[in-house]
């Protein structure tokens, strides 16, 4: 009788769930505040605890007061916030300025939403928060010492009479209290629910920034008030509206770059990673400095591009969101031709647009690819008989003209592979030969010479991309025949004519360019191996990019010959199939196009009008030379790390020496060395700005640390791993990118982080050098002013500054510590 009974009482056992740990605040103020075993060990405890309570309290209340004292003068921060993010950047065009932070917010919200980066956030967890916040504001408000205020308590810990307080102070206490008890009350319910309540991640941000503009338009802050006193006023809408703009757009680009990634996501995912590598140098050069340019050479190879890209989607008649994408954006593009002039009579303008919403609406209705491909096409030939009435460049005219030839033959050359394929060479062959013959024509119209024709910005590119782009696709998988020894003996020949190209360097450098030259050229007759002679040659044109340092000719040059000898030497490593030699000659065309657009808006002066010597101050400074110096830091590092680990005594010791030689002399040395003493090592006529050769500076120390870094994680990687790399199959190069690189960067990333934010503190010592960055102006600027209101700030401005400085580095540490939680460092 008893066996069932025992029997049921152990199922029961089973079945039934354990019971959930106790928790709450008293439980762990218990453990954690006021732990121990023994009333001895629990005694001790709680005396830390108190000890510690009074210090924080005591600490607590000295910021307070002295945040918050009369004689603080917050209006040199509040009314300067503007010297102290962009200094000298004109006020007409702050606009710039807000664009910059829109194309950053996006690009942020964007890539949330790509990486899927978020989750969901127990509702308990999140009220915990709110619960610690509140409890902090009430302790703070109970712990302030007002000015003049009677005070009572221990002599460790004293109190402002309540009677001396302020109305203010009171309803602020009294808020915090409310909201503690609310949160604590929420916290209690969110665990008690059977299924814990959850909130998304991005919730919290965007409950932040609707917070924060409703602050923005609400909040009053110290403004100067005559010459000895300051008031408190509402901040400017020229402030609070462009704030509350970007959040609202923050918002609203989320839900947008969801539905994006769900239609296209790996395209999605190259934009985004093009985005993020081109915003920096467009946001700098191109929508901050405002460059004097021509754009009708930009334009026109933007135009080549896109129609390229067009012609590559609509080719293949696509089923799906993709094509009729692309049509709508014709259709659009069509629509906004007469906006471009405003010239054009009403009943053009009315016909175009008509036009352009038509081919929106066939993009959006017509599920046939090849008939919406040809109604695309019909309004494009409308459109061509309709340009002839719009203001306009002729050789726009005759590109809006062939692409709708292109398109028009899409359906029928579309139907084979080789016939897409050649399309959209034409297209691009064709278009390239329009544009240079127009150019070649208006020069001689002009009466200019052959010299500016050859250096303008669409013969430069074209030039660049087609000689190398050739080489690299007959070198990158070598075909039978003699095409190898041409392609090489012609190198030969043009490195050994470069010094006749001025004849004003010295004998021993004609000679050994000559000598260099006639070598690559024997070696394209006698070498049989095709990788063989294309590593001669990869070698030869390595011994030129040295001499032709100093060769008087164009640095744009200089550059475009070191960028094609780094990419022949990896020639026989990343080539000798299909797929590798196409990718090295995209690869080539984008860097030489970046090349070529880069030196044309540096070589031109900006429209801004500013005072000083550049644009650039405040914060604005200090996160371009922050930026700038990590980000070329990084791979300069990778590849001496590389290079210290390597088995060649040659680049183990150069690597070495730099390294040593970079971390034996401080970073102010560096920088004083960027700036008065860097030129001297250029070749004669090549100048830099100063933040260009003070970014060098920083390049140049960062990547010493950053190499050391890196190394570390290479030697801490086990010989297993390189050995399991070969026994797969894998060359050097595929084993150390593939296998080895990934580990050796995980393992370091938290040595990688302190290194950046070191970096990022280190920008401060360009104030020496006298660049006015966010330190500088703080300390020196506004304080040394002559109006009255900001002399004797310099506590205030550096106390502002800590927090400044300490709220950047903690995201970055948090951000860091997030990462590696994801990628599951420190587990094992």
């Amino acid at each position: 009788m008893t066996e069932p009974a025992s029997a049921g009482v152990v199922a029961d056992m089973t079945e039934r769930a354990p019971e959930p740990p106790p928790t709450g605040p008293w439980r762990w103020m218990r453990e954690n505040l006021f732990s121990g075993h023994t009333w001895g060990q629990i005694a001790f405890n709680s005396f830390l605890t108190l000890v510690f309570a009074l210090v924080l309290l005591n600490i607590l209340r000295f910021i307070t007061s002295y945040l918050f004292a009369p004689e603080r003068k917050w209006a040199a921060v509040t009314h300067n916030a503007k010297l102290l993010m962009v200094q000298a950047f004109p006020q007409d065009d702050l606009i710039r300025i807000w664009m910059s932070l829109g194309i950053f917010i996006v690009l942020v919200v964007w890539s949330l939403a790509s990486w899927k980066v978020g989750g969901r956030l127990e509702f308990a967890t999140f009220a915990g928060g709110l619960r610690s916040g509140a409890v902090l504001v009430a302790v703070t408000a109970i712990m302030h010492h007002a000015a003049e205020a009677r005070t009572f308590g221990i002599p460790i810990l004293q109190f402002d009479s309540p009677a001396a307080w302020s109305n203010v102070r009171a309803w602020i206490l009294v808020a915090a209290v409310l909201a503690a008890v609310l949160a604590h009350f929420a916290v209690r319910w969110g665990r008690a629910a059977a299924a814990p309540p959850t909130i998304p991640i991005l919730a919290v941000p965007v409950m932040i920034m609707a917070a924060v503009a409703a602050l923005l338009w609400t909040v009053e802050l110290p403004v100067p008030l005559g010459q000895f006193d300051q008031t408190i006023a509402p901040i400017a809408a020229t402030t609070a509206r462009p704030w509350t703009i970007l959040f609202a757009l923050a918002v609203a680009a989320y839900p947008l770059g969801v539905a994006v990634e769900g239609i296209w996501p790996r395209a999605f995912r190259r934009f985004l990673i093009s985005a993020w590598l081109l915003s920096y140098p467009v946001i700098i050069f191109i929508i901050q400095r405002n460059p004097v340019l021509d754009w009708s050479d930009m334009i026109l190879l933007m135009a080549v591009a896109l129609g390229a890209g067009a012609l590559r989607v609509l080719i293949a008649l696509p089923r799906g969101p993709t094509g009729a994408a692309v049509v709508a954006a014709i259709g659009l593009v069509i629509a906004a031709l007469p906006l471009a002039s405003g010239e054009e009579p009403l009943w053009v303008a009315a016909a175009l647009v008509i036009i352009g919403l038509a081919t929106l609406i066939a993009a959006l209705t017509i599920r046939e690819p090849v008939v919406m491909v040809r109604t695309s096409a019909g309004g494009l030939v409308l459109a061509c008989l309709l340009i002839w009435l719009v203001p306009m460049p002729f050789l726009y005219r005759i590109m809006v003209i062939a692409f709708t030839l292109f398109l028009l033959a899409t359906p029928t050359v579309g139907r084979t592979q080789r016939g897409r394929a050649n399309l959209v060479r034409v297209w691009v062959a064709a278009t390239l030969l329009v544009v240079v013959a127009f150019r070649l024509g208006a020069t001689f119209v002009d009466g200019s010479s052959l010299t500016i024709f050859l250096r303008s910005d669409v013969v430069s590119i074209v030039l660049a991309t087609v000689l190398g782009g050739g080489a690299l696709w007959v070198l990158g998988l070598p075909p039978k025949g003699r095409a190898v020894n041409a392609i090489v003996a012609a190198m030969g020949l043009m490195a050994a004519a470069l010094p006749f190209a001025s004849a004003e360097e010295p004998l021993w450098l004609t000679v050994g360019l000559v000598l260099t030259g006639l070598a690559i050229v024997t070696a394209a007759f006698t070498i049989e191996e095709p990788v063989e002679m294309v590593r001669a040659s990869a070698a030869g044109l390595t011994v030129v990019c040295l001499l032709i340092w100093f060769i008087p000719m164009p640095f744009l040059y200089r550059t475009l010959i070191v960028a094609f000898t780094l990419f022949l030497l990896v020639t026989p490593t990343f080539g000798g199939t299909e797929g590798g030699r196409t990718n090295l000659v995209r690869a080539w065309t984008v860097v030489s196009v970046l090349i070529v657009v880069a030196f044309r808006l540096g070589a031109t002066s900006t429209s801004l009008e500013f005072q000083g010597t550049t644009f650039l101050g405040g914060f604005n400074l200090t996160i371009l030379l922050a930026v700038s110096g990590i980000a070329l830091s990084l791979p300069v590092g990778l590849v001496l790390a590389l290079a210290r680990t390597s088995s060649m005594p040659i680049f183990r010791l150069l690597s070495t020496g730099y390294i040593e030689l970079v971390r034996s002399v401080p970073m102010i040395t560096w920088l004083f060395f960027g700036s008065a003493m860097l030129t001297a090592f250029l070749p004669a006529g090549v100048e830099f700005d100063e933040i260009v050769r003070i970014v060098a500076a920083i390049t140049i120390f960062n990547s010493a640390y950053v190499a050391e870094n890196i190394r570390g994680g290479l030697q801490a990687i086990d010989r297993g791993q390189y050995e399991a790399a070969r026994a797969a199959g894998l060359s050097i190069v595929q084993s150390t990118s593939l296998v080895i690189l990934p580990q050796a960067v995980r393992t370091v990333i938290p040595a990688l982080v302190g290194s950046i934010i070191v970096a990022f503190k280190d920008t401060s010592l360009v104030a020496i050098i006298g660049l006015a960055d966010i330190l500088l102006i703080a300390r020196s600027f506004i304080p040394q002013q002559s109006d009255p209101n900001f002399q004797g700030t310099l506590p205030q401005m550096m106390f502002f500054m800590a927090l400044f400085y300490w709220i950047v580095t903690f995201t970055i540490s948090k951000l860091s510590m997030r990462y590696e939680r994801s990628l599951g460092l420190g587990e094992r």
